[in-house]
């Protein structure tokens, strides 16, 4: 995950130990990356999907998907919905 400032991001969460989790939209595919007891996890898109191996912005063919994201005291839980199969009654 490349950010113009994410080693000035990483170094800030690096100061507090309680943020354990960061979790990010706008990245257009489902990736989770662990560093020092930070998970980071980016979120699909509502529209397409994009390559992952791709230097160049390649649109993949694929349900557009959004995570939810459960918290419950100091615990954390979340999925990636894709809605080409969702049931309304298991989101």
């Amino acid at each position: 995950m490349r950010l113009r400032n994410g080693e000035e991001l990483t170094a800030v969460l690096d100061e507090h130990s309680a943020a354990r989790w960061l979790i990010c939209g706008h990245v257009h595919l489902d990736q989770a990356i662990q560093r020092d007891g930070l998970t980071m996890l980016t979120t699909p898109s509502t529209c397409l999907q994009l390559s992952r191996v791709s230097q160049a912005a390649k649109a993949l063919p694929g349900p557009p998907a959004f995570r939810i994201v459960d918290v419950s005291d100091d615990e954390i839980s979340t999925r990636v919905v894709h809605l080409h199969a969702a049931n309304p009654h298991e989101i």
